[in-house]
C-alpha cells in the first residue's frame, strides 16, 4: 500500500512540475510578443503617373470680317402742289394733300422723261387728268367731261410742265345745281405716249399722283 501511494504523490509531483514548466514557457512567449514591435502591413509600390499626351492644338480659322456696306438713303417724298424732285420720270402732283367737298382740284403734269410726251383725250372736268377714287380697294374713274368736243392731242415737251384744274362735280359726273365731291381718297391720273399716233405703240402709259383725301 504505502508503495502504491509513493507512487500515486510522485506522478502526481511530476504533473504538477510539467504543468509548472508549460505555464513559465507560455508566459514567456507572451513576453516575447508584448515585447516585439508592431508590425506594419506591407504598403504597396505607388504607381508613377503617366503624363497625358494633349492633342495638338487645331486653329479656327476666322471669319472674314464684312465689308460695312453704305446705307441707301431715301428718296425725296412728293409734296402735295410741288413736283416730285426726281428729274428720271414722269410726275403728276396736286396743289394740296387734303380738300374740301367743294374745292378745286389743281394738278400739274412735270414731263422728265428726257422726251416730248403726247396727252389725249378729255378726262374729268374735260381735263386731260382723271380723277380717281379708292372703292373698296380698287381706283374707281370719278367725273366726265360734260361738253364733249373735239380735243386735239396736246404735246408737252421735255422738261416741260402743264397745268390742269378740276372743278366739282357731283359722283360719277351727275349734274347737279350744288356739285359737290363725296368724301374718300383719292389720286389723280394721266395717259400718255411718246408717239403722236398712239396707236403706232400699242396704246398710253399711265403715270399718277400721290393719294390725297376729300373731306
Amino acid at each position: 500500500m504505502i508503495n502504491k501511494r509513493s507512487v500515486i504523490i510522485s506522478v502526481m509531483i511530476v504533473l504538477c512540475l510539467s504543468m509548472l514548466a508549460a505555464c513559465g514557457n507560455a508566459s514567456q512567449d507572451d513576453q516575447k510578443a508584448s515585447q516585439q514591435p508592431p508590425q506594419h502591413p506591407t504598403t504597396k509600390p505607388t504607381p508613377t503617373p503617366v503624363p497625358r499626351v494633349r492633342p495638338p492644338h487645331r486653329k479656327i480659322p476666322a471669319e472674314p470680317t464684312p465689308t460695312p456696306q453704305p446705307n441707301p438713303q431715301p428718296g425725296p417724298t412728293p409734296t402735295p402742289g410741288n413736283p416730285n424732285p426726281n428729274p428720271g420720270g414722269l410726275q403728276v402732283t396736286v396743289n394740296q394733300a387734303s380738300y374740301s367737298r367743294t374745292d378745286a382740284i389743281s394738278v400739274t403734269i412735270s414731263n422728265g422723261l428726257g422726251q416730248t410726251i403726247y396727252l389725249t383725250t378729255p378726262r374729268t372736268s374735260c381735263t386731260l387728268a382723271q380723277l380717281q377714287m379708292l372703292v373698296n380697294g380698287s381706283w374707281t374713274p370719278v367725273g366726265r367731261c360734260v361738253h364733249i368736243s373735239a380735243t386735239p392731242t396736246r404735246q408737252l415737251t421735255a422738261n416741260g410742265n402743264l397745268n390742269q384744274t378740276i372743278q366739282p362735280q357731283n359722283a360719277f359726273g351727275v349734274l347737279h345745281s350744288v356739285p359737290r365731291w363725296q368724301p374718300g381718297t383719292y389720286r389723280v391720273s394721266i395717259t400718255y405716249t411718246t408717239t403722236y399716233d398712239p396707236d403706232t405703240v400699242g396704246g398710253g402709259q399711265q403715270a399718277t399722283s400721290p393719294t390725297f383725301t376729300i373731306t
